[in-house]
């Protein structure tokens, strides 16, 4: 299944860069993400689906795709690659996303609004709140604004997580969102091509966002689509690694804070924006 945000967001990236993107410079594969630099030293991240190998040491240098490959065909892969394939692609549009953001001045940003700051007029006492993904450190905060919290995660139950509260209800398919006030999905879902599905699904809810750093792309197809607000991640040379290791996936303990440029909010009526999704 070919996603159309995807396909769509190569195609705003290699309409802006022409013949001459930024080409590839290295690729990294960590253990729950994988990173590409260009040679702008822009960077892009992209989640790794948790059924895929990954047993290998922690930033482990890739050797089954030569960094010689070009931008485009390897961004390419992100809409109709499969398996890894897709998580490298990804990364590559970000990376490319990213080089935008850093080097021109298309779009305007602001620092440190959270996003549920943002929502906060709408976030009242029996709100639905739909959330597809691991975004645990939300759901308390959530419940104690005394909000239903609704949450797709086929790994919800993993053992080695946390368990959830008992308020908290489960559901195992994206149909079950039709009656939500609220969607927030991680960027994730952009590497199961399922991030479409999810959006019609929820098309009842007032307020949608995609956040994550998988979802550093141009915001028009996500707007499109009724998308409110995307957030992604730009990142800087210094702690490439750091920001690839298992230490990103859990906000409480990221050490890095001030060198992940935030997280990216595009708004529809202001472009792209900057804010700290992943605040302490």
């Amino acid at each position: 299944m070919v996603s159309e945000i995807l396909d769509e967001s190569y195609e705003i990236l290699k309409n802006h860069f022409g013949n001459n993107p930024p080409e590839i410079k290295s690729i990294i594969r960590g253990d729950k993400f994988v990173a590409v630099q260009l040679s702008d030293m822009s960077i892009g991240l992209s989640f790794i689906e948790h059924e895929w190998p990954q047993h290998f040491p922690l930033y482990y240098q890739n050797k089954t795709i030569d960094e010689s490959i070009q931008t485009y065909v390897l961004g390419k892969m992100a809409c109709i690659g499969e398996g890894m394939e897709v998580s490298y692609g990804i990364a590559t549009l970000n990376a490319l996303t990213s080089s935008i953001f850093l080097n021109t001045d298309k779009y305007d940003y602001l620092e440190d609004i959270l996003l549920l700051e943002l929502w906060r007029v709408h976030l009242t006492e029996g709100t639905s709140v739909g959330m597809v993904g691991n975004m645990y450190p939300l759901v308390e905060i959530l419940l104690e604004m005394n909000c239903k919290v609704i949450i797709l995660d086929k790994h919800a139950q993993d053992p080695n997580k946390e368990p959830l509260p008992k308020e908290v209800k489960l559901i195992e398919n994206s149909e079950d969102l039709d009656q939500i006030d609220i969607l927030i999905a991680t960027g994730s879902s952009l590497v199961y091509h399922s991030t479409e599905e999810l959006i019609y699904n929820a098309k009842n809810a007032k307020l949608k966002a995609i956040i994550g750093p998988t979802v550093t792309l141009p915001p028009e197809p996500f707007w499109d689509r009724g998308v409110n607000y995307i957030g992604g991640s730009i990142v800087t040379t210094k702690y490439l690694q750091t920001v690839v290791a298992e230490e990103l996936r859990d906000p409480k303990r990221y050490k890095h804070q001030k060198e992940i440029k935030g997280a990216l909010k595009f708004n529809k009526n202001t472009g792209l924006k900057k804010i700290g999704l992943f605040k302490n």
